[in-house]
C-alpha cells in the first residue's frame, strides 16, 4: 500500500465526518508521512508499517467524535434520519431503568462517602489519656473507613461511567450537531482520569489503600488477641435494675386520665399493662446516667428522659462504648394498670426497640429513630402515630374507629395486620408496604388509605377503605380482597418499574 493509497482509505473511512474535520485528520497524516521520510529517512512503506491500518485508526477518530457506525453509515445519517426503534429503545430505557439506575448508584455512592465520614469523630477515642488498647481501636476503625471511602471512590467511578455512557448514547442516537465537543467534555469528568493528570495524589491514594489493609490486620489481630476476653465478658455482664412505682388507685377510682412520656437515647422501651393498682417502671442499665423520673401528680403525668454519654451523641467514645454494641440492651418498662386511663403516650428513643402490647389509651405517639417498632393489641381513642428511620414497622390488632393511623418510616419493612380506623397514611422510602385485614369486619368502612414507596411492593389483602390511593416508583403493586363485591369509591395507583394486580375494581 502506498501513501496515496493510505490516505485515500483513511478518507473514505471518515465520509461521515465534516469536509474541515476530515481534512485536518488527513493533515495530520501526511505531516507523518513528511516528517518521517524527511528526518528519519524511512520509506512510504516503513511509515505505513508503523501506522495503524486505516480501519484501526478510522475507528479510533470516529470514537473520539462521537460517532459510530452502530448509529451512522452516511455524513447525512450523521445529523439527521435518526432511527426510530433507536429512538423507541433509548426512551424505554430511559423509563424502565435509567430512573431507578441513576438514584440507586447516587444513593450508594454518597451514603459510602458520608459514612466513611465518621472517621472523625471516631479521632475523640484518642483524646485526653488514651491507652494502647485505645489506640489499636482507633487503627482498627479508621483503617474500616478509609477502605469505605476508597471503596466509595469506585462505585461514584461507576456512577460517573454510567452517565458518562448515557450521555453519549443519546447524543448519537439523536444525532446532535456538535455532540463531538460535548462528548469530549463529558469523558473529563472522571476520577481515574483526573488522578492520572494528579499523579502525586494518585500515589497517596494507592499507598493509602495498601496502609490502611495493613494497619486493618495488625490492629485486628491484636484486639482479637488482647481483647476478645473484656468483650466476652462485656456482652454476658448482667444489667443493674432499678423499680420505680406509684400508686395510682385514686386515679382509677376518678377515673383521671395520665399521660406517659419518653425522651430516652440509647434504650428500648415497653408498655404493657398489669393487674395492680400502681404504675410501674423497671430501669435496666449498666450506668445510671442523667437518667430521670418524675411523677407528676399535678399533670398526672409520667415523665423518663435521659443524656446519655454516648458517641452519637457526644461524638467522643471510648472502647466500652464500641463493646456497647453488642452487650444486652438497656431497657425502660412500663406497666400501668389496666384500669387506669392512658389520655396520651408520647414514647420516643433514639436507638433502641419500641414494643407495646395489649393496652389501650386516648392517643399514641412512638417515634424511634433506629429501631423496630412493634405494637399489638392497642385501641386508641382518637390517633395513632408511628415514625422510625432505621427499622421495621409490625402492628397487629389496632383500632380506631374516630382517628387515624400515620406511619412513616426511611428504611424498613412496614406490615399491618388487623386495624380499624378511619384514615390510613403509610409512607416508607425503602422497604416493602404489607397490610392485611384492614377494615375487613366493621361497618362503617374506611374513609382514606395512602400507601407511597420509592423503593418497593405494596400488597393489601382484604382492605375494605372507600378511597384508596397506592403509589410505589420501584415495585409491584397487589391489591386483593376476599369479598369481590365491595367497591370503593375511587383506586388512584401508580407504579413506574413495576406491575399492578387486582381483583378489585
Amino acid at each position: 500500500m502506498s501513501k496515496k493509497q493510505f490516505l485515500k482509505r483513511l478518507e473514505n473511512l471518515l465520509q461521515v465526518l465534516e469536509e474541515q474535520e476530515r481534512q485536518e485528520i488527513l493533515a495530520f497524516y501526511e505531516e507523518r508521512f513528511y516528517t518521517e521520510s524527511t528526518y528519519e529517512l524511512k520509506t512510504e512503506q516503513e511509515i505505513i508499517d508503523s501506522l495503524e491500518s486505516p480501519e484501526v485508526i478510522a475507528r479510533n477518530v470516529l470514537s473520539e467524535y462521537g460517532v459510530s457506525a452502530k448509529y451512522v453509515k452516511t455524513k447525512n445519517e450523521r445529523y439527521s434520519k435518526t432511527n426510530t426503534p433507536q429512538v423507541v429503545g433509548i426512551l424505554l430505557f430511559d423509563l424502565f431503568i435509567a430512573t431507578w439506575l441513576i438514584p440507586v448508584l447516587f444513593g450508594i455512592t454518597t451514603a459510602l462517602l458520608g459514612a466513611s465520614l465518621s472517621i472523625f469523630p471516631t479521632a475523640t477515642i484518642l483524646v485526653g489519656n488514651p491507652s494502647l488498647t485505645d489506640v489499636y481501636t482507633f487503627a482498627f476503625m479508621a483503617s474500616g473507613y478509609v477502605l469505605l471511602f476508597l471503596f466509595g471512590l469506585v462505585v461514584a467511578e461507576a456512577f460517573l461511567y454510567v452517565v458518562r455512557s448515557l450521555i453519549v448514547w443519546h447524543l448519537n442516537v439523536f444525532k446532535l450537531k456538535k455532540r463531538k465537543d460535548y462528548i469530549k467534555q463529558v469523558h473529563k469528568v472522571s476520577i481515574t482520569r483526573w488522578l492520572k493528570h494528579h499523579k502525586v495524589i494518585n500515589t497517596v491514594k494507592s499507598m493509602t489503600l495498601v496502609s490502611a489493609i495493613v494497619v486493618g490486620i495488625i490492629s485486628g489481630i491484636w484486639l482479637f488477641s488482647n481483647q476478645s476476653s473484656e468483650l466476652h465478658q462485656y456482652m454476658n455482664e448482667d444489667l443493674e435494675t432499678t423499680t420505680y412505682t406509684r400508686d395510682v388507685t385514686d386515679d382509677i377510682a376518678n377515673n383521671n386520665g395520665w399521660k406517659i412520656v419518653t425522651d430516652l437515647d440509647v434504650k428500648d422501651i415497653e408498655l404493657v399493662v398489669t393487674d395492680s393498682t400502681e404504675i410501674s417502671v423497671m430501669h435496666s442499665y449498666r450506668d445510671q446516667g442523667d437518667f430521670e423520673l418524675e411523677f407528676d401528680e399535678v399533670e398526672d403525668k409520667l415523665i423518663i428522659k435521659e443524656s446519655t454519654d454516648f458517641p452519637h451523641f457526644n461524638f467522643v467514645f471510648n472502647l466500652e462504648d464500641v463493646f456497647f454494641l453488642f452487650g444486652k440492651r438497656e431497657k425502660v418498662r412500663i406497666k400501668v394498670p389496666e384500669d387506669l386511663a392512658i389520655r396520651h403516650a408520647l414514647l420516643q428513643t433514639d436507638i433502641g426497640e419500641v414494643d407495646i402490647k395489649n393496652i389501650s389509651l386516648g392517643e399514641l405517639n412512638v417515634t424511634a429513630t433506629n429501631g423496630d417498632i412493634n405494637i399489638l393489641l392497642v385501641n386508641v381513642v382518637s390517633d395513632m402515630t408511628v415514625k422510625t428511620t432505621n427499622g421495621l414497622v409490625n402492628i397487629q390488632d389496632v383500632e380506631s374507629f374516630a382517628g387515624e393511623l400515620r406511619v412513616v418510616t426511611t428504611n424498613g419493612l412496614i406490615d399491618i395486620d388487623g386495624a380499624n380506623f378511619t384514615n390510613y397514611y403509610i409512607t416508607t422510602t425503602n422497604g416493602n408496604v404489607t397490610l392485611s385485614n384492614l377494615n375487613s369486619d366493621t361497618q362503617p368502612y374506611g374513609n382514606i388509605i395512602n400507601v407511597r414507596t420509592t423503593n418497593g411492593q405494596i400488597k393489601l389483602n382484604n382492605v375494605y377503605v372507600a378511597n384508596v390511593t397506592l403509589k410505589t416508583t420501584n415495585g409491584n403493586i397487589r391489591y386483593f380482597n376476599t369479598d369481590t363485591s365491595y367497591r370503593p369509591n375511587s383506586i388512584d395507583y401508580d407504579t413506574t418499574n413495576g406491575n399492578y394486580e387486582s381483583n378489585v375494581n
